[in-house]
């Protein structure tokens, strides 16, 4: 379920946990981009090593982004580089939330963080 989260800048938007199925379909990619770096860094080629890097970082990013703010491929053209890490923070923050009595109902079913 999407929360509204207001940002620094004033600008509204909703955000999900990371999906778990997500978070393995990342977790995969990484493992694999991984592994090309290491081929790439043994076949004495760093710079390509470097750069299968570099693009997992942004794929992490987007795949995170894209599976937790609602509508984000509509928001994304006018938001500025602070937005988006305020973002990344607050994905983390409510998907790897530790679970705790204090963000738990009796059900065990409450939100894991409030919203901003």
């Amino acid at each position: 379920m999407y929360e509204e989260h207001t940002l620094a800048t004033g600008r509204v938007v909703h955000i999900r946990p990371l999906p778990y199925d997500q978070f393995e379909e990342i977790e995969d990619l990484r493992l694999k981009q991984m592994e090309e770096s290491v081929r790439l860094y043994e076949e004495n080629k760093p710079t390509r090593g470097s750069m299968v890097v570099l693009a997992l970082e942004r794929d992490v990013r987007r795949r995170k982004l894209d599976a937790c703010v609602q509508d984000f491929d509509t928001l994304r053209a006018d938001m500025s580089i602070a937005d988006v890490r305020q973002i990344e923070g607050i994905i983390d923050r409510v998907s790897f939330a530790e679970a705790v009595r204090e963000n738990l109902s009796e059900a065990g079913d409450g939100p894991a963080t409030t919203s901003e």
